[in-house]
């Protein structure tokens, strides 16, 4: 069901995320979209009840939408033309192989289990809310072209 609920949001927000990039920029729906997958992750750590983790799950779905489809329109204008199939296949492997890579998270469930039963999940919903701290923080130094022209 939090699958299903994630997918659904992700489905019914990037097209308004990638209009409000456009209004915006894609920096600022990033940087948003990074912090709200950040405090929703450290709500999930803690949640208590069912329904309470599939409303923080739409607001994660919410957020990663708008993350992919203002990252992508942020990428495609930060790339020099020249070079522009080798930095958007770099980006295009950096986003599948997190996908691949997420499949160890269950090594670190299963770890964290047998160290403390049944915090396994809390300490990998906390660790992604550290990494998307990271990536809003990150986000804000990236210069952009016109930044760099001058």
């Amino acid at each position: 069901t939090l699958m299903a609920i994630i997918g659904i949001a992700i489905v019914a927000i990037v097209v308004p995320a990638g209009a409000l990039s456009q209004r915006i920029g894609p920096r600022r729906v990033t940087m948003i979209a990074c912090a709200m997958v950040s405090l929703c992750l450290i709500g999930l750590a803690f949640a208590q009840s069912v329904p309470f983790v599939h409303v923080l799950g739409g607001l994660v779905g919410l957020a990663m939408g708008a993350f992919l489809s203002s990252n992508w329109a942020w990428a495609t204008s930060l790339t020099p033309s020249e070079n522009a199939g080798r930095y958007l296949g770099l980006g295009n492997i950096a986003t599948a192989g997190a996908g691949a890579v997420s499949r160890l998270s269950g090594l670190v469930i299963d770890g964290v289990n047998r160290l403390q039963p049944n915090k396994g999940y809390m300490v990998l919903f906390l660790l992604g809310a550290v990494f998307c701290a990271i990536a809003c923080g990150l986000s804000k130094s990236v210069k952009e072209p016109r930044e760099n022209e001058g």
